[in-house]
């Protein structure tokens, strides 16, 4: 099964390296898992039958999802609770899922999946609650709002039961984690909520995990011996450090020469896997085993991140193979293996079982995102060694322009989107602005790291007139500093990254002066743009529907689309709509 919980850095470097690591291509079949009926489809786990979990569009406009199970070669709907979106999180060895689903209210459930059936698995009195994990006797954990939704606290669902698991003192708390034992980890707040802490639930009891000397910590997997691994805060919050957490001690698992480690899972043996600076700068995954933390290299390129680990220490994930493009990697016997994609350029591994087996999401050629299955990540064929030198001397990329047709295959948002363009007559009091919510679940590496410069943005702007397309292309810079600081920050929430702000005041080179993007499951992701100014590049007004507004990362690989079908206004001076 997959790591109970992974928190995955956004990864990318802009550093010198001499060499990079021995990978190994392979002999391998990968499986694509198809969808249920829409253009896209993701796989969250397996488990040790290779019975697969994620979500999947259901029509061709790909702007409802539901949850799947993918069994003998089948993918099966597990449909809703009544509303329009879900997703699966988790699945045990008996079969049992464990996800998210709206209702018929419109309110966002928990869900348990067993025999056919899925069940409502209630709140703790609010609107909402959300399932994270599930061990082995089909108990869940996650976390629920209280009643009013006054509060966010951390739940234990076992023997049909919803069981409030307190705080630390403080009013909030989420659990990321359990074992067969019923033991629970997760992070809570502490008195005055001015800090949140690690915590282990057990039989009752949450007990206060400590810190590495830092104000925050978060504790996300725990293995059947009670070990516990997260991330904490350092003296100072200089940085945030895996750690182990056994005995009543709280280890500092270091870093691999960097300033930030962050885990993605434990397994039976107590070895963590997980993602870590290093001394140049960058960030690979790694493998921390007897005391010790193992670089695990790349495949040929900049980058690796870990997403998940078995019992037998295979690691897999992800890494930049050159040229910006990401593979799944599998870490076995010393080597890391590349697995290839399903006809694309992009693609990333999320979960490994017992077996070694291992599922995760890749574009094919047609440029849709399936779900996939890797059956024989073990066999190795040729084995290459890469040596590079690379200088990387500035710390912004720039995308392709815009294509003069909207990409195929992007992430389209089913609500919540709107779309405003200004054109003043002064040119400084023009506007855009853009929001896409409620579509597909975003993971926060699908962004790239543009605090790095790794990834690059472009906003394209289509109708439906005979006039030349994209009306409106605005690039957006990644990396670079703006005002004397970031122009890029990372969003934290406990448990890891959740995505990335932007600021540019001086609104160069297209127009854009904010942006906010937000990892999340399906319905819960958002993208947002604003632009304002001289730099836009505003089109004559009165547009031609339907309108079509796509932000695209790279070549267009990965992006979200909203069209609009209908608009609130279409004048010469201003054109908005919300939708779809």
């Amino acid at each position: 099964m997959r790591s109970i919980w992974a928190v995955p850095l956004a990864a990318a470097l802009a550093a010198s390296l001499t060499s990079a690591p021995t990978f190994t291509a392979l002999a391998h079949a990968m499986d694509d898992l198809g969808t249920l009926g829409g253009p896209s489809s993701y796989a969250t786990d397996i488990n040790g039958s290779d019975q697969v979990v994620g979500l999947s569009a259901v029509n061709p406009a790909g702007d409802v999802v539901h949850a799947f199970l993918y069994a003998d070669g089948v993918m099966i709907d597990l449909g809703t609770l009544g509303g329009t979106l879900s997703a699966a999180a988790a699945i045990n060895d008996a079969g049992q899922v464990a996800g998210d689903s709206d209702t018929a209210a419109d309110e966002r459930h928990a869900f348990l999946y067993s025999a056919g059936v899925m069940t409502d698995l209630g709140t703790l009195g609010g609107t909402s609650s959300n399932a994270l994990a599930m061990n082995q006797a089909g108990d869940v954990v996650g976390y629920s709002r209280t009643a009013g939704d006054a509060a966010q606290h951390a739940f234990l669902y076992s023997a049909g039961v919803m069981t409030d698991l307190g705080t630390l003192g403080g009013t909030g708390a989420t659990a990321l984690g359990l074992n067969d034992s019923g033991q629970v980890v997760g992070n809570a707040t502490v008195p005055g909520d001015s800090a949140a802490h690690a915590f282990l639930y057990d039989h009752g009891v949450m007990t206060d995990l400590g810190t590495l000397g830092g104000s925050n910590s978060v504790a996300t997997g725990i293995n059947a011996t009670g070990r516990v691994t997260g991330g904490s805060d350092i003296a100072g919050n200089a940085d945030t450090h895996a750690f182990i957490y056994s005995g009543g001690v709280m280890t500092d698992l270091g870093t691999l020469g960097g300033m930030q480690s962050l885990e993605a899972g434990i397994n039976a043996s107590g070895d963590v896997a997980g993602t870590s600076g290093t001394a140049h700068s960058g960030q690979h995954a790694f493998f921390y085993s007897g005391g010790v933390m193992t670089d695990l290299g790349t495949l040929g390129g900049t980058f690796s991140i870990a997403q998940a680990v078995n019992d037998a220490g295979q690691v897999v994930g992800f890494s930049d193979i050159g040229g910006g493009i990401r593979h799944p990697f599998a870490y076995v016997g010393g080597a890391m293996r590349d697995l290839g994609t399903l006809g694309g350029t992009y693609a990333a591994a999320r979960a490994v079982n017992a077996a070694g087996h291992v599922v995760g999401e890749s574009y094919r050629a047609d440029s849709e995102l399936h779900a996939f299955i890797e059956l024989a990540p073990e066999t190795a064929t040729t084995s290459t060694t890469m040596t590079t030198t690379t200088m990387v001397t500035t710390t912004t990329s720039t995308p392709s322009p815009c294509a003069p047709a909207p990409a195929a295959g992007c992430r389209v948002s089913q609500g919540s989107s709107s779309l405003q363009i200004q054109d003043d007559a002064t040119d400084t009091k023009d506007r855009f602005k853009w929001i896409w919510g409620k579509g597909p679940a975003i993971d926060v590496n699908d962004f790239g790291n543009p605090s790095t410069g790794s990834g690059s943005y472009r906003i394209c702007v289509y109708d439906a007139s005979g006039r030349g397309q994209p009306l409106m292309d605005m690039s957006v810079p990644t990396g670079g500093t703006c005002g004397g600081g970031a122009c890029w920050k990372t969003t934290w929430k406990a448990g890891g990254a959740i995505g990335f702000h932007y600021r540019n005041d001086a609104a160069t080179p297209a127009g854009v002066i904010a942006m906010k993007l937000r990892a999340g499951v399906a319905g819960r992701g958002r993208v947002e743009a604003k632009g304002k100014g001289t730099n836009l590049p505003i089109p004559a007004l009165g547009l031609a529907s339907p309108v079509t507004v796509q932000f695209n990362v790279g070549s267009g690989s990965i992006c979200w689309q909203t069209t609009y079908t209908t608009a609130i206004r279409n004048t010469a001076s201003e054109f908005s709509a919300k939708g779809p």
